[in-house]
């Protein structure tokens, strides 16, 4: 679809029947490339060793609320997809967990906002979803690529990234998957009570936090 991904959800919950058999689009994403074929499956071999890599994404628990716990950031991942298109790239597709996508939401915004881009070409103009003559922006997808390109940074970058994201405070919340763009908060719901002021995940990240989860997803495919 131009080059494009999406994401429908079935709304089982729905009120009405109308809505029951209708399917809601979550995610819009621009890839690049023509995807013509998808297979349920990962490029490693799965861990018998227990972790947080093993956690579902699909299953809402408490969890949820513990995945700051010592700023030891929980990478939980769900369902897993490859893909390949027509150019030749594999790639793969990870669904998350709320608290995961929300850290790593924070940090694609906190890259795109710090790290000047090669050419002073917008990369997150780059992702976003082209089609019928319309454009919108990416939601429900983080890009992966980006968020590694953490690892290769200078000391210094890597600082004033993890700066951005604890001034913007919203890794410590859970995304309901919608996305999010800008400053808009509408599709966030928080991981702690409101009266949890001395909760953990109120601490700042460092950068070791963040390489350590980032190396974590890294090796998930």
């Amino acid at each position: 679809n131009f080059a494009n991904l999406f994401v429908l959800r079935h709304n089982a919950d729905a009120s009405s029947e109308e809505a029951r058999v209708r399917l809601d689009t979550i995610g819009e994403y621009h890839l690049g490339e023509m995807v013509n074929t998808m297979k349920l499956g990962s490029l490693v071999m799965p861990s018998n060793a227990g972790g947080s890599s093993s956690a579902k994404s699909d299953t809402k628990s408490k969890s949820d609320k513990s995945s700051f716990e010592g700023n030891a950031i929980e990478v939980a991942v769900g369902s897993q997809t490859l893909f390949g298109t027509v150019d030749g790239t594999i790639g793969s597709i990870m669904g998350l967990r709320g608290s995961t996508f929300a850290f790593l939401g924070c940090l694609q915004r906190a890259i795109f906002a710090v790290v000047r881009p090669v050419g002073d070409l917008s990369h997150e103009r780059h992702r976003h979803y082209e089609a019928d003559g319309r454009v919108r922006p990416s939601r429900g997808f983080i890009d992966g690529d980006l968020v590694e390109c953490f690892l290769d940074l200078n000391r210094p970058t890597m600082e004033r990234i993890v700066k951005w994201m604890n001034d913007d405070g919203r890794w410590r919340i859970r995304d309901d998957g919608s996305g999010v763009s800008g400053q808009s908060q509408q599709n966030l719901m928080d991981t702690e009570e409101d009266d949890s002021s001395d909760s953990p995940a109120q601490n700042n990240l460092s950068v070791e936090d963040v390489l350590t989860a980032v190396e974590e997803i890294s090796m998930l495919h």
